[in-house]
């Protein structure tokens, strides 16, 4: 065998080889590489979701704990809730302790009820005005008069007069009876 000949050989040989190690390579570590990479990636991103819902399970739990202490205490209330057909009494009622407090209401406008397990929402727009500090009276006389009236939202605002003009959506509970 001639010196040239066995270095063709050889070169071709060793072109076989490198194009065999370059497409084992490229087909074969390449992509397990890859594969491994993205399932480290998925594997952090597990702890990670891990690590949220146990922190969200606590949360739970400290919640539940909360709501049944709400329940406890909401069964211990030193008030009975009124039946539903007490609505038009809570209204004069209502009206009676703003005309005390000097707050005119332009507008109670009691909304349909929502009945729940143990009792029955009533949502009242109302608006009224008054002085600003009127008005703070008036709002404290609701959350002490009415411990059935619970205030949802409210937006104070001054009128051309420079009064305070209150807009608010108070929700009555009420007693749900077998009918409702």
């Amino acid at each position: 065998m001639k010196p040239q000949s066995f270095l063709k050989l050889n070169l071709a040989t060793a072109t076989v080889m490198i194009a065999l190690v370059a497409g084992w390579w490229t087909l074969g570590v390449g992509p397990i590489r890859s594969s491994l990479a993205k399932a480290e990636d998925l594997a952090q991103a597990i702890d990670t979701a891990k690590t949220e819902r146990a922190a969200a399970d606590r949360r739970l739990k400290e919640l539940a704990v909360r709501i049944d202490d709400a329940e406890a205490a909401l069964a211990n209330q030193p008030f009975t809730l009124r039946p539903p057909h007490a609505l038009n009494t809570l209204l004069a009622e209502l009206a009676d302790a703003s005309r005390t407090l000097n707050v005119r209401l332009d507008v109670v406008s009691p909304r349909p009820p929502t009945t729940k397990d143990r009792y029955r929402v009533t949502p009242i727009d109302v608006r009224a005005e008054a002085g600003y500090i009127e008005t703070g009276r008036w709002l404290t006389a609701l959350r002490n008069r009415f411990p059935d009236v619970s205030l949802t939202s409210l937006s104070i605002e001054r009128s051309p007069a420079g009064l305070a003009t209150t807009r608010a959506r108070l929700v009555w509970f009420s007693a749900r009876t077998t009918s409702n």
